[in-house]
This record gives structure tokens, C-alpha cells and sequence, in this order.
């Protein structure tokens, strides 16, 4: 199964994770819809890693 993240979303719930790894996003054309959509999933206090 293929998903477009940008366009559909990543299929899961709000508040949903603990970690978040993300590496080589900020050469993309739009890393910021990718790092809204991490914000929406990670819980309160979530941590996201950024590997650039």
C-alpha cells in the first residue's frame, strides 16, 4: 500500500506517539506540513528527533 503524507496524512490518531524519527525532511519541498502532521500525532511531552 503506497500513502502520499502530504496529501492524505499519515492514517493515524491524534496524540498517538511517544517518538518521533525523522531523517533528511528539511530537503523536501513542504517539511512543514510533515512536522505539523508530527506535531498533531506525538503526545504531550512527545519527542521528535530530526536527523538532518
Amino acid at each position: 500500500m503506497h500513502r502520499d503524507f502530504i496529501s492524505e496524512g499519515n492514517g493515524l490518531k491524534n496524540e498517538c506517539l511517544d517518538y518521533v524519527i525523522m531523517a533528511n525532511i528539511l530537503h523536501g519541498d513542504e517539511p512543514e506540513i510533515l512536522l505539523k502532521e508530527t506535531h498533531r500525532v506525538l503526545k504531550h511531552n512527545g519527542r521528535l528527533v530530526v536527523i538532518h
